[in-house]
């Protein structure tokens, strides 16, 4: 696109001169009407000065553009729109009047001398373009140019599709927008971090222009790195770096605006004539609206007027906010409480407990102008890494909160920790959709487990948008668990069924934030200690005793003895045994007390502290206890509640600490709860451990 304008004489203005050209017309041809940087090149210029003085080119502008020298000629750097008629006149032109001793015919005199001229001028185009994926196909056109249809779309609404940089998506507990560049000097965590930015294309391309000779300038509303400060929410700006989000950057990295760079520092050269930088859009606090990044040159240190060329971006934020509407990036296992009602035994399960539960949540897309009443393309999904734990991706809708507020939400979900809650269908009273089946669309209870994560997404054109949240694991608790032999030799339970009731006592746990460990692979012990023998149960207090310091049978002593941690309190021992528990009471030989015995100090019989927090547990499906039928699958997790702290019995059903001990059972009633109380309690034991 560039052209040559020559043989036509010598054109000269301004006072004294010998000819006058007057004005020149002429074309810039190009295949379209644009506007082009072009560099105007002018052969032989002159103006009038004394003979001992230099041609100074930044005497010279042309249309507001100071000269410069380039290969012998008179440079200006200037916007012209193609195919268009210009044309070239004094008026364009500033340049010095000069004031100097002369002589002619013998006389000596003063001369005032305003003359400028040139022999012909020729032209080039400076090729630039700035780009970004416009049309959010995945991909910025591969080679630049004014032809393809992205490129006519840059500058318009929305343009590129940006997500707020928000959340924590590699867990370090630092918020993406203050992560991946040091910004505290000191903890590693901060140091790298996992989003991916958008990309932003900038091509500067010239045959005739020098590209050490010039600098460039980006403009866009920005907050600083130096803004983002551990406990300042920085909102509604970009940040442009010459680094990705997942590559280790530092603030030198960081590209401020209104600045000039010089181009060979933002890495281009006569040959690399195309660089990428990288977008990052903060959180936004209210309804999103498009914004752009433009650019301008300087040409040894003379900047152009206007902005060259510019791309729109659209920043939207997908968040998970809780049961107050504020967002959120942790969620937790709900409790249900308010689920039930009418107590005890016969409880009624009431379904519509969702829009009240204090751990419910909801996904909200802010900024989304599409005139769309609702969006179905949402998937939540909840990432463990195993079975059963990683629930399956469920189509959600989300209803936009007032028609044209741009701004959608989902209605209430709630986590689960067991699959019999998640398959439970829930109806609603928030006038969407009146329940959903498990997996379906808008399902509203969704697996998950502690220190897993749950992810919102939908695709927008290419560009995937989305939001990840943790499930917390704030406490744990670790366990000692040892199976002894049966009479026969065998194992008094087997380890399947042991681990079964592990899992299941972490399922009911993580409604509380506590997640359980144990010993895996070293539970079962080669043969009993000395003086143990469970052919015929295994007695626990020993009743015939009168109530003193020490409560425990011989028996059962010499199993925390020799397998637990006798004389300390420090750790938590579960004992299991063949059944069944037997009394020594001479006026109720060989009743049964229950499935499971917690050692505890708040026990009917005072036991010797040096025995304390070890529970004995027995695998008997078919106990018989106050006309009901007993199972043992939830007996671990009910005894482990006595030993973090609780004493007493619930006298409801569905609650882990219900009175009858526990049952094997897959109605909704009988899936064991605890709640906010019982967490309290808990929290204060000495066994619950804080994680960092």
């Amino acid at each position: 696109m560039s052209g040559v304008y020559s043989g036509l004489g010598t054109h000269q203005w301004g006072a004294g001169r010998v000819e006058n050209e007057g004005e020149l017309t002429f074309i810039k041809v190009a295949t379209t009407q644009e506007v082009q940087l072009v560099v105007f090149k002018f052969v032989a210029p002159y103006y009038a000065r004394p003979e001992t003085e230099a041609f100074d080119p930044t005497l010279i502008t042309y249309r507001g553009q100071t000269g410069s020298w380039h290969n012998g000629m008179l440079a200006f750097t200037v916007p012209i729109e193609t195919m268009v008629e210009h044309t070239l006149s004094e008026s364009d032109f500033t340049w010095p009047v000069r004031t100097f001793p002369a002589e002619k015919d013998g006389v000596t005199g003063t001369v005032n001398a305003h003359l400028f001229s040139f022999a012909w001028f020729t032209n080039e185009e400076l090729a630039y373009d700035l780009d970004v994926d416009s049309d959010n196909s995945g991909q910025i056109a591969t080679t630049p140019s004014p032809m393809d249809t992205e490129d006519a779309m840059e500058e318009d609404a929305p343009g590129k599709i940006l997500i707020a940089n928000h959340g924590d998506l590699d867990g370090d507990e630092i918020l993406d927008y203050q992560d991946g560049f040091d910004l505290d000097g000191q903890l590693p965590d901060d140091d790298i971090a996992s989003n991916i930015f958008a990309r932003l294309r900038l091509t500067l391309q010239s045959t005739e222009v020098p590209i050490e000779e010039t600098s460039v300038r980006f403009t866009y509303a920005a907050s600083p790195p130096s803004e983002a400060t551990f406990t300042n929410l920085v909102t509604n700006k970009l940040r442009l770096w010459r680094k990705n989000g997942n590559e280790s950057r530092q603030v030198s990295d960081y590209i401020p605006p209104d600045v000039f760079i010089p181009a060979t520092d933002l890495g281009f050269s006569t040959t690399v004539t195309q660089q990428h930088f990288f977008i990052e859009a903060l959180p936004i606090d209210g309804a999103a609206t498009t914004t752009n990044i433009s650019f301008t040159l300087s040409h040894k240190g003379t900047e152009f007027t206007n902005e060259l060329d510019s791309v729109s971006v659209t920043v939207l934020k997908v968040d998970f906010i809780d049961a107050s509407g504020n967002p959120t990036d942790e969620l937790k296992i709900s409790k249900w409480p308010g689920a039930f009602s009418g107590g005890g035994a016969s409880p009624t399960f009431t379904s519509a407990f969702i829009e009240t539960d204090p751990d419910r949540f909801q996904v909200r897309v802010t900024g989304l102008a599409n005139g769309e009443s609702s969006l179905t393309s949402f998937l939540l999904s909840d990432h463990e890494g195993s079975s059963p734990w990683d629930d399956a991706d469920t189509e959600i809708t989300l209803y936009e909160s007032s028609s044209g507020s741009g701004v959608y939400t989902s209605k209430t979900m709630v986590l689960v920790s067991n699959d019999i809650d998640d398959d439970e269908t829930h109806q609603g009273t928030d006038g969407h959709l009146s329940g959903a089946v498990d997996d379906s669309v808008d399902d509203r209870t969704h697996i998950a487990r502690l220190n897993s994560k749950v992810e919102a997404r939908f695709t927008l054109g290419s560009t995937e948008c989305k939001t990840v949240a943790t499930v917390p694991k704030p406490k744990r608790v670790f366990l000692n668990v040892k199976i002894l032999k049966d009479g026969s030799g065998g194992n008094a339970v087997s380890e399947s069924r042991v681990e079964q009731m592990l899992e299941l006592a972490r399922e009911l746990y993580s409604q509380v934030g506590i997640e359980l460990e144990w010993n895996g692979g070293s539970m079962t012990i080669s043969s009993n200690p000395p003086g143990v023998d469970l052919s015929d149960g295994i007695a626990i207090i020993d009743a015939d005793e009168p109530i003193g310091p020490k409560g425990l049978t011989s028996e059962a002593q010499a199993i925390v003895d020799h397998l637990g941690t006798p004389n300390s309190s420090d750790d938590l021992h579960l004992f299991f045994v063949e059944p069944p528990f037997r009394s020594t009471s001479t006026a109720l030989p060989n009743q049964s007390t229950g499935t499971g015995l917690s050692l505890n100090g708040s026990v009917a019989f005072a036991v010797d502290s040096n025995y304390l927090f070890n529970a004995f547990i027995i695998d008997e499906p078919q106990i018989v206890q106050g006309g009901m039928t007993l199972g043992a699958v939830f007996t671990l997790a009910h005894e482990l509640g006595h030993l973090l702290g609780i004493t007493g019995h619930e006298t409801d059903q569905w609650r882990l600490m219900y009175g009858p001990t526990d049952r094997d059972s897959t109605d909704i009633n009988d899936t064991m709860r605890l709640d906010t109380g019982e967490q309290t309690t808990f929290y204060g034991s000495p066994h619950v451990e804080t994680l960092p």
